[in-house]
């Protein structure tokens, strides 16, 4: 009896180091629980019980018990590592078998699939519209692809303009004149002076009424718009600008060919038709050319903004075929407008057009009489007006501005600038009254008033008109006449000739990418205000994004995993689920770190991270094991020492029986 008693024990000690062992061998891997062998005494019984002074039998292994308590939580660098802090397993998938593990080891597949290293995949919560749906089980797959654009639909934004900003109309005066046609009087052969001359403008000074000075306009044979208006520009007080502008016109017998020429500034013209012709005019450097084809001969509309002289000249070598070449310069000045017709033999064959200067004066300057043919008689007093006329590039013109970055449907970016310009009280006594001018890439957005047939549309400005009530805050009924504040003009292949369409590739046999035919959005300005304080822009949003590159996943605390591009965008990818069991230590071991449901467990409880009693989701971390190896070190020494123990027993009952079998 005393040989079992001992064996038992034996078997005992060796299980103790069995489990110590194996705690040992696991106390590096990652999500492991130890175990700890759990003994029972051994009685003999019979149906009438063992009496009182019953002897043991042994011992038994009554239970390799798993701890499952919490391990120490270790960061990496990889945001896939995933560490539970807190009850509850993660759940994975082979093939349909749901396992159970706190192993947070976790990478993508081929497919882009969360797995575990042993191949398992991750389970949770799969995602619909951006949203994640509750109570459904997937696997869960990243998104490695590049995130299409969105094109701009609204711009939130709320902003205070300053109510102390003073009515920009007594800051600048403006007056418009233009240069004439040489020769209109008289038209004559080889003509190569713009027709200006020399002449002073006198400078009032309306606050005093007396004559600030006197500005001389040079002798004029050589001196083109432009030299003028640099030397009104060195005037303090004073900018000056010049365009020149033609307007020519072609008949059908005179288009450039073998027995005729056309030259322009020293460039030879070329071309069969009135759009070979515009076309060789806008390779100029300088020259902005568009056509009118509406009229007949079709017009073609010349635009110099360095306003210098437009030199024009034509031969044939027979005069019977040509009928003449017309050219009227675009003034601002009506009474200077005039035609001169050039022929291609004889007479007439040059002429030069002279540009147009447009002065702006500051108040309290004004400008009154002029000798000049430039600024002819009355001219300046016809044209001369005092206005807040807006003008992006002129910061005199407007009070405030602010800038954000907006996407057309292919992702491109593009800077939408919105002007402030406060208003003067209306004449039926309204006030409080703002305009804002909507810029994008610094071009207007507004409608074209001239739409020529085949031509692209000019865009114009578009102003909208703020309104605010007596107490500072925004009329929402009468702003933009109780209108959205849509900008519906905007078309990106205007502002970006390389989207224009392309032909189609014969060899591909397939029509080439096409750009958007609209970028239209909307400017929501609820919350605005107009207090005494400081421009400031208090909240601005708009929903429009380019094409993004996926840059790192990101998992929160709930297990919501969610994947960050490039341009600033998160798309969730789904939502990482823990299970929780009435009794975890009914778990069954499967091996690699995994646990399977069993009948003394329960069933699991699943759900998301956070809630109930299950822990967090801890990111770019791994739960180490819960080895307490110095502890498993002193089991050893305890296990070795009842080993020995129980081997001794056996010594010792073995030295007894032979002490009894020599008794004879």
């Amino acid at each position: 009896m005393s040989f079992n008693t001992a064996l038992s024990g034996l078997q005992a000690a060796s299980s103790d180091l069995q489990v110590t062992g194996n705690n040992i061998a696991n106390a590096s891997t990652t999500g492991f629980k130890s175990s700890r062998a759990e003994f029972g005494d051994v009685y003999a019984v019979s149906v009438l019980g063992s009496g009182s002074n019953a002897v043991g039998s042994g011992v038994l292994l009554g239970d390799v018990a798993q701890q499952f308590t919490q391990g120490t939580i270790t960061f990496t660098d990889k945001s896939l590592d995933l560490a539970v802090n807190g009850n509850g397993f993660f759940v994975t998938s082979d093939a349909g078998a749901i396992s159970y593990t706190r192993a947070g080891q976790f990478g993508v597949n081929s497919e882009g699939i969360i797995v575990a290293n042993n191949g398992a995949t991750l389970q949770g919560n799969p995602v619909s519209n951006n949203q994640i749906v509750d109570g459904v089980l997937s696997d869960i797959q990243i998104n490695t692809t590049t995130q299409d654009p969105q094109q701009t639909a609204a711009v939130d934004i709320v902003f205070n303009v300053d109510a102390n900003e003073v009515v920009l109309s007594e800051r600048v005066r403006t007056a418009a004149t233009g240069g004439p046609l040489s020769g209109v009087a008289a038209p004559q052969v080889n003509v190569t002076a713009n027709g200006y001359t020399a002449g002073t403008i006198d400078l009032l000074n309306t606050s005093t009424g007396v004559v600030d000075r006197v500005l001389n306009i040079p002798s004029a044979a050589n001196e083109s718009a432009a030299q003028i208006a640099s030397l009104f520009n060195l005037e303090t007080g004073i900018t000056a600008s010049a365009t020149t502008t033609v307007n020519l016109q072609i008949p059908a017998g005179f288009f450039p060919g073998t027995s005729n020429t056309f030259i322009v500034n020293g460039n030879s013209i070329v071309g069969s038709n009135s759009n070979e012709v515009a076309n060789s005019l806008n390779a100029i450097p300088g020259f902005s050319v568009t056509m009118d084809t509406t009229t007949v001969p079709d017009t073609i509309r010349i635009i110099a903004q360095s306003g210098e002289d437009m030199r024009f000249s034509v031969s044939a070598t027979t005069q019977a075929t040509i009928t003449g070449v017309r050219i009227d310069p675009n003034t601002a000045v009506p009474s200077l407008s005039a035609a001169l017709a050039l022929n291609g033999a004889g007479a007439n064959t040059s002429a030069t057009v002279g540009g147009q200067v447009n002065l702006r004066v500051d108040d309290p300057l004004q400008l009154t009489s002029s000798t000049s043919n430039l600024f002819p008689p009355g001219a300046i007093a016809q044209t001369f007006t005092v206005t807040n006329s807006f003008d992006p590039t002129d910061q005199e013109t407007y009070n405030h501005a602010t800038s954000t970055t907006i996407y057309d449907s292919f992702g491109r970016p593009h800077i939408m600038t919105q002007y402030f310009v406060k208003e003067p009280v209306t004449s039926s006594g309204l006030a409080n009254i703002w305009s804002m001018y909507v810029q994008v890439d610094n071009n207007d957005v507004g409608p074209d008033n001239f739409v020529v047939a085949g031509q692209t549309p000019t865009p114009t400005q578009a102003r909208y008109e703020l309104r605010f009530n007596p107490d500072g805050t925004l009329d929402n009924v009468n702003t933009n006449n109780g209108l959205p504040i849509t900008v519906q003009n905007w078309d990106a292949s205007v502002l970006d000739p390389s989207s224009e369409p392309q032909s189609p590739d014969p060899a591909q046999n397939a029509p080439l990418p096409q750009p958007p035919t609209s970028s239209n959005f909307v400017i929501d300005i609820l919350g605005s205000t107009q207090f005494g304080g400081q421009f400031a822009v208090t909240d601005l949003t708009q929903d429009g994004f380019g094409i993004g590159q996926l840059t790192r996943i990101e998992v929160a605390d709930s297990g919501a995993i969610q994947a960050r591009f490039t341009n600033g965008q998160t798309q969730m990818l789904g939502r990482v689920v823990l299970a929780s069991f009435t009794n975890s230590q009914g778990l069954t071991p499967l091996g690699d770190t995994a646990w399977g449901e069993s009948f003394g467990s329960g069933s699991p409880i699943i759900g998301q991270a956070q809630t109930g009693n299950l822990g967090s989701v801890q990111s770019g971390a791994l739960e180490d094991s819960n080895v307490d190896l110095s502890a498993e070190l002193v089991n050893l020494i305890v296990a070795q020492r009842n080993f020995q123990a129980n081997a001794k027993t056996i010594e010792t009952e073995n030295s007894v029986t032979q002490t009894i079998i020599n008794l004879r």
